[in-house]
């Protein structure tokens, strides 16, 4: 029986291969040798969404905040799976969430500022952009929906004026 842990690194040695069923196999493996840890089940969860399977990572997502609520992995990682279902908004509260627990996550603010332009909420999301860019001047996505977002905003600014 291999410990926890080592199942763990197999996994995440599998995921870099992008052997994502092996991967998940390890993670389950890991799951089930542990006692209610929310690591292996986090991780299942982000196998599950590299397998294009959002619904059942979700499920993986919500039972490891069930085990540990403060996880910030599993917040910002459900986020991502209802991002991938189309649940902008269900998106958008667990990447608060999690922005409460770790307000210089440049990430987070970055999904912060897809989602909320998604909604058309252009002013929030340059602002959360821009949160990004503070927090990571090098991350070139955030100068990009940035400029997308003040665009949009400056259009719907001028048909608002016509």
């Amino acid at each position: 029986m291999l410990f926890r842990s080592t199942l763990i690194n197999r996994g995440a040695a599998l995921m870099s291969q992008q052997k994502f069923e092996d991967a998940l196999q390890m993670f389950t493996q890991a799951d089930q040798a542990s006692s209610g840890g929310a690591v292996a089940v986090v991780d299942q969860g982000i196998a599950l969404l590299a397998l294009n399977r959002p619904e059942d990572a979700r499920a993986r997502f919500q039972r490891a905040l069930q085990l540990d609520p403060t996880n910030i992995r599993a917040l910002f990682n459900l986020g991502l799976a209802h991002r991938a279902l189309g649940e902008t908004r269900e998106a958008i509260e667990q990447f608060e969430a999690a922005s409460r627990l770790d307000p210089n996550d440049a990430y987070i603010a970055y999904f912060l500022g897809v989602l909320r332009f998604q909604l058309g909420d252009y002013a929030a999301s340059a602002e959360q952009y821009q949160r990004a860019i503070e927090i990571d001047p090098v991350l070139p996505s955030a100068y990009f929906g940035a400029s997308r977002a003040l665009s949009a905003l400056n259009d719907k600014i001028g048909r608002a004026h016509v």
